[in-house]
């Protein structure tokens, strides 16, 4: 008797053993396909993160503030100084590699920002911005901006700066063509026989979108039975510039006078 139970119970922990291998080998492969999910969706962000750094030409970088060397360049960053990251990882050793790359004529300004991050007065967590240029090893100029961070610290001294820099030099260019369009507009303006005057009716675009909003489908009809609302509108209109042509033929010896005695809607305006 006591044989036979004892049979029977070494059969149950075999059994219990047995049971508890299946259960750990099913959780074993769980945990695989968990950890190829977290992998491919690793796999997915960091090929996301690529993609968005070349479309807006933005390169990053972690440096040891410790050993005064890269920690990590990223290939956006080589793309944008014009090499190849093994390359850029060889040239950039120490901080002063990077002078060569820098416009001289802002050499100094950068080496001013250089460690802002580093000043006990800079607030921990906050990037420091900062605008200069950079000359590419085939002579190429670009205009680039750059953000620094530096918020790990160890004993109350930053160990790692890190953050990107971005390629503005197509920003750059767009902004100087709009200056250089609007200073020809401009100087054409100026100098037309004719007078000429620019409004801004802004003001009034936004007025009449509310009266539509209230249900005013006919515009012109209210407006001509309700006068008072067409001249609170005739009022909203604000004159930006006048050209010299204008002032001649009104006799205001200069902008400001004519521009105040036009906006006066009360000084002209005729039932």
């Amino acid at each position: 008797m006591t044989t036979e139970n004892s049979s029977s119970s070494e059969n149950a922990g075999c059994s219990d053993a047995s049971k508890t291998r299946e259960e750990l080998l099913e959780e074993i492969g769980q945990l695989r396909k968990k950890f190829a999910r977290l992998e491919a969706d690793n796999q997915s962000e960091k090929e996301r993160n690529q993609t968005l750094s070349r479309a807006i030409n933005i390169g990053y970088w972690e440096w040891d503030e410790y050993t005064k060397q890269a920690a990590y360049f990223s290939e956006e960053m080589a793309g944008i100084f014009g090499m190849s990251r093994e390359k850029l990882y060889e040239i950039y050793k120490d901080e002063e590699d990077i002078f060569q790359f820098i416009h001289p004529d802002d050499l100094d300004h950068y080496i001013a920002n250089l460690s802002a991050v580093l000043d006990p007065d800079h607030p921990r967590g906050l990037a420091h911005t900062f605008d200069y240029r950079i000359v590419r090893p085939n002579g190429e100029v670009r205009y680039v901006r750059e953000l620094e961070y530096g918020v790990m610290e160890r004993d109350g001294v930053i160990a790692r700066s890190y953050g990107a820099i971005q390629d503005m030099t197509d920003i750059h260019e767009l902004t100087q063509s709009r200056v250089q369009s609007e200073r020809r507009y401009s100087s054409l303006f100026s100098q037309l026989p004719l007078g000429a005057q620019e409004q801004d009716w802004s003001r009034i675009k936004v007025a009449v979108d509310k009266l539509k909003a209230d249900g005013i489908e006919d515009l012109k009809t209210y407006l001509v039975d309700n006068p008072g609302v067409l001249k609170e509108l005739i009022g909203m209109i604000s004159i930006v510039s006048v050209n010299d042509a204008l002032l001649k033929i009104y006799g205001a010896s200069s902008a400001e006078e004519y521009i105040e005695g036009e906006e006066d809607v009360t000084d002209w305006w005729d039932e």
